[in-house]
Parts: C-alpha cells; structure tokens; sequence
C-alpha cells in the first residue's frame, strides 16, 4: 500500500464529510500563505498546527499502517486468569488504543481538536502509534 497516497485520500475523504474542519484549514492556508505566494518551506508548514491536528485524527482514525502484528510467545505468561504457553502465537492489534474511549473521548469521530486538549497530550506515548512503535 502506498502511505503517503492512502494519508493524503483519508486527510481529504475526512475533511469532505466535516465542513467546519475543512473552513478552519481553508482559513489557516490563507492566513500563513500570504496570496502573492512565496514557496512553500518546512517553517511555514510547521506554523499550520489545525492541518497537523488533522493528520494526527486521520492517522489514528484510518492509519495506512498494518495494524495487527504476530509474535511468538517465548516463556509462558499468565495474564489474568488466562495461561499463553511459550511456543505459541498471538495478535497484537496495536489500533485498538487508538479507538478505546479511555484515552479518545467518542473515539469513533473525527474531531481535530482532541489534540489541542489535555486528554491527548497526557496519554502514553505508546497510545497513538499510527505506524507502530518504532
């Protein structure tokens, strides 16, 4: 799958069904971008801030990354009342986090500004993994 294409789909499929999200990007493009133009550089892209929040809701909501990786269980482990022999194999579903209402207030919607809230800033850094953890 190509990423980058699925992100820029999803950015523009998202935006599509919010027009309030859609008129506050439209707004912060006019606002950094003055209208006779000047280039595009990497310290104007990082002043769009709303655009970034986007990405971030996007990416946890419909991340392009294979989300569900096999591991072998390499020593028996107890986990509640449930025994995982070694040898055997199992899923982990890392997008799960990210739709789980302890950490995403109505996680299945799209809502930018979760990311300028406390909420997000305070979870784990390992609760918003859109292409794994590293």
């Amino acid at each position: 799958m190509d990423t980058t294409g699925h992100l820029i789909t999803m950015v523009l499929w998202y935006l599509s069904k919010d027009p309030e999200a859609m008129k506050k990007v439209l707004k912060e493009i006019e606002e950094i971008f003055p209208a006779e133009g000047k280039g595009v550089k990497m310290e104007t892209l990082n002043k769009m801030e709303y655009l970034h929040a986007v990405i971030k809701e996007t990416l946890r909501l419909a991340s392009p990354a294979v989300m569900l990786f096999t591991r072998k269980i390499e020593e028996d482990i107890e986990l509640e009342d449930v025994l995982i022999k070694k040898g055997m194999l199992t899923n982990v579903c890392m997008i799960a986090n990210q739709f789980n209402p302890k950490y995403y207030e109505n996680p299945e919607e799209f809502r930018p500004e979760r990311w300028f809230e406390d909420q997000a800033k305070q979870n784990d850094p390992f609760v918003f993994i859109p292409f794994s953890g590293g």
